[in-house]
């Protein structure tokens, strides 16, 4: 997902235009809690063409799934639905998952090591990360394809919420530097009520204005607890917005503390 991209597609109009005898067609996204909606609406538009030859896989973490309210949604009403949590990454999968790299572009690998040795290197990531309970695949991966390399896209990250202006004043990039900075350091308490305060925002307003924007941009979760979508990335993110972008992020955690009291 780049650049919130996902989040913008109309999956009703891609599935309606795909050519019956041309498939079986699978609709694939890793970020299915942010079109939730529109993709429960996809499966009745395909039931009421008669379309059978048009699958989809959906994954997203299952915080997000929640407070995106997709758990709610009948899901069954319209298709053989079946749900598989997944925790943690057998060796095989990961040599499977390496040796896709390079099938469909290795999408940032590094170098031209051969599938065995990066899947080695993603299994052994992804053991890792489990011991921190957050995405131990996501987290894995990060490390294995991305490196040092992970600052690149973090960094256009916050380039653009810097330049998303909020209604309340500041920008998207004041409430991702507040999320990331509680999260980088392992924490999970920052709460909607706490994020509105601190940005001086209305918490009626803040799910619309402030929280599914950054959900668009592939950066927060929007449950109870705000966090990104991996500390991984939090702590990307704090350190360039130290050294970089001259951000006294010690000073948010007094800024948070003031909200939260």
């Amino acid at each position: 997902m780049e650049g919130g991209q996902t989040a913008s597609l109309d999956p009703e109009a891609i599935a309606l235009s795909l050519p019956e005898d041309q498939g079986p067609w699978l609709i694939a996204t890793d970020a299915a809690d942010l079109i939730a909606a529109p993709l429960h609406r996809l499966l009745y538009a395909l039931r009421r063409e008669g379309r059978t030859d048009v699958r989809l896989l959906l994954a997203a973490r299952q915080s997000d799934w929640h407070a995106a309210g997709a758990a709610k949604l009948n899901w069954r009403q319209h298709a053989d639905y079946q749900e598989q949590p997944l925790s943690g990454l057998t060796e095989p999968d990961a040599l499977v998952i390496a040796a896709s790299w390079g099938h469909f572009g290795d999408g940032g690998a590094r170098g031209a090591d051969p599938p065995a040795l990066l899947g080695r290197r993603l299994f052994e990531a992804a053991r890792d990360e489990a011991a921190v309970d957050e995405g131990a695949l996501l987290g894995g991966m990060l490390l294995v394809r991305k490196g040092a390399g992970l600052k690149d896209p973090v960094r256009t990250l916050l380039d653009r919420l810097g330049q998303a202006r909020l209604d309340a004043g500041g920008t998207l990039y004041q409430a991702f530097a507040y999320i990331a900075a509680v999260h980088a350091e392992g924490l999970d308490f920052l709460s909607p009520p706490v994020l509105a305060q601190a940005l001086g925002c209305d918490p009626r307003v803040l799910r619309a204005q402030v929280i599914q924007p950054l959900g668009r941009e592939a950066a927060a979760g929007g449950g109870s607890v705000l966090l990104t979508r991996h500390r991984r990335i939090a702590q990307a993110a704090v350190e360039l917005m130290r050294d970089e972008f001259g951000d006294d992020v010690d000073g948010r955690y007094v800024e948070l503390a003031r909200a939260a009291m």
